[in-house]
């Protein structure tokens, strides 16, 4: 009882084109258990050894269904949350100067 078993995922092949360089999970509201996975990517160096591309962040969430007014209003502040997250996470992930 009260424990929701839902989660979030996110598959990348191995190998790929695509490295992840950090992860984090984080809880957009306690209404719903509503949680989101961010993850910090990077392109892969070439096979060379060379430098490594650019790098982007990645957001991974389920938002409450809007069946009410109450639900909408959840759903935009989950939104807003989730858009703070992902600035933050950007920030924590970009070379500090």
């Amino acid at each position: 009882p009260g424990h929701k078993a839902d989660g979030l995922m996110v598959l990348l092949p191995k190998g790929g084109r695509l490295r992840v360089v950090r992860v984090e999970g984080r809880t957009l509201c306690s209404f719903g258990a509503r949680v989101c996975l961010l993850l910090h990517l990077e392109a892969a160096g070439d096979e060379a050894g060379g430098s490594h591309g650019s790098s982007v962040v990645l957001a991974n969430t389920h938002l409450s269904f809007p069946n009410s007014a109450i639900d909408r209003m959840a759903q935009r502040r989950q939104a807003v949350t989730l858009a703070r997250a992902c600035q933050d996470f950007y920030a924590s992930c970009s070379p500090q100067e």
